[in-house]
């Protein structure tokens, strides 16, 4: 049987050319589906990343501190609900943030310019080297119009002052509050100092009035020009206060700052950082200045004044720094060291033989001391002396500063058997009706009565009268000031008790002032003795 074979044969490429013709049908459609899909999405996320880049550049403004530029946003969906919520924000922060600036560099009852404003504009004007003049001007007595009739009024007064010194000088002068009742006024020189002083004078002459009462009040102003007088912004603020602080002291409206015065209170600051130190060190002396009987010439006591020797500020005065030690409160400890130290020197002396009567000065803050009487007598005790040997010498203008308590505390000391006596009797604000109820055994003609008293008529009717008083009320008097034997004498006739003064001795050391009483006690009683022969009469 014959085999029959059939062979078929056909191209590859023709049977599957239609299925490469769909396939690349079906690639083309989906990569044309791809493209169409990557352009949606971009200009979809176009469409979202354009308003969000805008708000994310926006914070990024904001947190830098820009506010000026809102974020324009023009459309109706979330993004523009986003933008306008975004934009209130910031202009709502921009609001706070202005509101702060301004509450850091202006005071908020007056609305001036504050410290720190005034101090940016004089470093400014220093810096671009203007010249010009600062201004520091206080109302006088303005604590007490406050406590008298209230903060309310107080601050509106310092407000219409505000709104005065703006009409005044708002075109010539940039206006500042500092704190309290100071304002200072920075003024260019086109500003003359007598056009300056008449504006002044129209605040003083003319009538506050708050609510329906009318109100006068009085400024103290004081001037420092620039760049001359200070080239640094604290330092113009210095001397400008302290030119007002010399017209408070001269009366006057406005006075200008003196070259050297800040020399001055730059040593008064001295003095005051280096008190404490020299209280605990013990570095400050007692002199002693004696005191003789004006008809013997016997040495009767001395009294006690203090004195302060600095390495680096030399010889430190007490009319220096006592009234700085008041101030600071530093006074208290150093009457405890004078006290201590004067007690101790005459315990001493009394162990030798010598029974001096010693007077030691207090101040009105001592007066005010609950301690000081049990003080005092603890240390006579402590050291076994005699009451009636020591003498508290206070000044009127001490007893004046709280009558009441004074009188109190006087009593008390003069109880435990202290003389208590009247220094500087003349001077100060005391009446002859106090004088009366005062408890005190002594009065001390202030010496500008005494150093006159040869060649001055009516200081011999002054102190003659007032030793006549003296001796009529049973008190002890002392001439302090004495420098001529004439005028020794002259006391002497008119009946005064005890003598102080130069011409019998200066404060001296203990030791110089031991050296002195062998020396010259017996002189003194000599010329006392000798008086009714030497003194010219014809002097009364």
């Amino acid at each position: 049987m014959n085999e029959v074979n059939l062979l078929v044969s056909a191209s590859r490429a023709e049977a599957t050319q239609e299925y490469q013709t769909l396939r690349s049908q079906y690639f083309g459609f989906g990569l044309a589906t791809l493209l169409v899909a990557l352009a949606l999405a971009i200009a979809t996320a176009r469409q979202f990343n354009k308003p969000l880049m805008r708000l994310t550049a926006a914070a990024e403004a904001l947190r830098q501190g820009d506010y000026d530029e809102p974020v324009e946003l023009e459309r109706d969906d979330e993004f523009g609900k986003l933008g306008e919520t975004f934009n209130t924000m910031r202009g709502a922060i921009a609001e706070r943030e202005q509101r702060i600036i301004y509450q850091l560099e202006h005071d908020i009852l007056t609305g001036l310019p504050n410290r720190k404003s005034l101090h940016h504009y004089l470093q400014a004007q220093l810096e671009d080297q203007q010249s010009g003049y600062v201004v520091t001007m206080n109302i006088l007595r303005f604590r007490a119009l406050n406590d008298r009739l209230g903060q309310g009024f107080g601050d509106k007064i310092l407000q219409l002052v505000a709104q005065r010194l703006k009409q005044e000088f708002m075109t010539d002068c940039f206006i500042a509050r500092l704190a309290g009742d100071e304002f200072v006024l920075a003024c260019n020189e086109n500003l003359k100092k007598a056009e300056l002083q008449q504006r002044l004078q129209r605040l003083v002459n003319e009538p506050w009035q708050v609510g329906e009462t009318p109100y006068r009040l009085e400024f103290r102003a004081g001037l420092v020009r620039y760049p001359e007088q200070g080239d640094e912004v604290d330092a113009l603020l210095r001397r400008a206060q302290l030119a007002a602080r010399l017209a408070q002291q001269s009366k006057q409206l406005l006075a200008a700052y003196q070259q050297g015065s800040d020399e001055d209170y730059m040593r008064r600051l001295q003095i005051l950082q280096a008190l404490p130190e020299a209280i605990s060190a013990r570095k400050l002396n007692l002199h002693y200045q004696a005191k003789l009987c004006c008809r013997s010439g016997e040495v009767l006591g001395v009294e006690a004044l203090i004195r302060w020797q600095h390495p680096q500020l030399g010889v430190i005065r007490p009319d220096e720094f006592i009234p700085l030690a008041e101030q600071s409160g530093d006074i208290l400890r150093v009457t405890r060291w004078v006290c201590e130290t004067a007690l101790d020197q005459q315990q001493y002396w009394l162990e030798q033989g010598r029974k001096l009567q010693v007077a030691i000065n207090l101040s009105a803050i001592d007066l005010q001391d609950e301690k000081l009487v049990e003080f005092i007598r603890q240390q006579l005790e402590k050291r076994k002396l005699a009451a009636a040997n020591l003498t508290l010498e206070v000044t009127e203008s001490a007893v004046m500063a709280d009558l009441e308590q004074a009188q109190e505390r006087l009593a008390q000391l003069r109880h435990l058997g202290v003389k208590i006596a009247l220094d500087d009797y003349g001077t100060g604000y005391a009446s002859l009706a106090q004088l009366k109820y005062l408890p005190v055994d002594e009065l001390k003609l202030d010496q500008s009565f005494i150093r006159g008293l040869k060649d001055d008529a009516n200081d011999r009717i002054i102190v003659r009268s007032t030793l006549q008083l003296a001796s009529q009320l049973h008190l002890t008097t002392v001439a302090e000031g004495v420098e001529e034997q004439s005028v020794w004498y002259l006391l002497q006739e008119m009946g005064c008790d005890t003598l102080q003064g130069y011409y019998f001795s200066r404060p001296l050391a203990a030791q110089e002032f031991e050296q002195w009483l062998g020396e010259q006690a017996l002189t003194f009683s000599q010329q006392a003795r000798d008086s009714g022969k030497q003194h010219d009469k014809t002097l009364l």
